[in-house]
């Protein structure tokens, strides 16, 4: 649920002009933030617009898991322990980092280092000539970085 729920405000933080170049993609529209999550949760399941994103995306990984080429990392993981997230990286790509290196790697991962350099963020389309924005609405690229945020909008007994 915190995936949907992340995915709420990230869906109509897209710019209008990238939407337009998309034909109105992705979706959104203004409204109260619980009201869009029962909309995405509706979306992500099958049959819906963004159903391949979420559970059949995951269920292919799943399915390979066990491979030695394959690391499946979870988000609330690196945020409860971005530096054993940042370790466990390095071992799975064989690379040695000192103390140093690491505390670094860890420091420029963290979400205050994001928030702090969220300009590095605004992603654009460089090989498109004819489009000069970027893609995301300034400074809305990077969330509130919490985990849980699907108790939001979702319970046990509905939204």
């Amino acid at each position: 649920m915190d995936q949907i729920a992340s995915m709420t405000p990230f869906v109509i933080n897209h710019s209008d002009q990238f939407k337009s170049l998309w034909g109105g993609f992705p979706p959104g529209r203004p409204a109260p933030l619980r009201e869009l999550a029962k909309e995405r949760l509706e979306q992500a399941k099958p049959l819906g617009i963004w159903h391949t994103s979420f559970f059949p995306y995951v269920n292919d990984w799943w399915k390979v898991k066990d491979e030695e080429n394959v690391l499946l990392l979870h988000y609330t993981d690196a945020k409860n322990d971005l530096p054993g997230t940042v370790s466990k990286m390095a071992n799975f790509y064989g690379v040695n980092l000192t103390e140093k290196e690491h505390a670094n790697v860890v420091e420029k991962c963290s979400y205050n280092h994001m928030k702090k350099h969220e300009h590095m963020f605004e992603y654009s389309l460089p090989l498109n000539p004819d489009y000069e924005g970027t893609i995301m609405k300034s400074g809305k690229f990077i969330g509130k970085g919490e985990n849980g945020v699907g108790k939001v909008y979702f319970t046990d007994e509905g939204m």
